[in-house]
């Protein structure tokens, strides 16, 4: 499970070293505004991902690879203008990467 608490001041959230995060990607972690790299690689998340990733427009980095993420990619991701890193691999996701 993934909690988020409004954290103005956080710029990267790493969790690969952890493997055992579970259930959905809290809709919420699109308020964290100030991200420049979400990397939750390596865990059991599964669900969609959500669109309000595509808040994160600070963001240079984002790795979901090796979770159980199924559906399509959000197109909101063409909102992160400074993204030069996506990780999706080992996923169940379809769809065009948005340009």
């Amino acid at each position: 499970m993934i909690i988020i608490c409004p954290a103005p001041f956080l710029h990267i959230l790493v969790t690969w070293l952890l493997y055992k995060l579970t259930g959905n990607i809290p809709t919420e972690i699109g308020d964290l505004k100030g991200l420049s790299v979400l990397s939750l690689q390596r865990n059991r998340l599964d669900g969609k991902i959500p669109a309000s990733l595509g808040n994160l427009v600070m963001l240079r980095r984002l790795d979901l690879s090796y979770n159980r993420l199924f559906g399509e990619i959000p197109t909101t991701l063409a909102n992160i203008l400074q993204l030069e890193t996506l990780d999706v691999r080992n996923n169940t996701l379809y769809g065009n990467v948005p340009s």
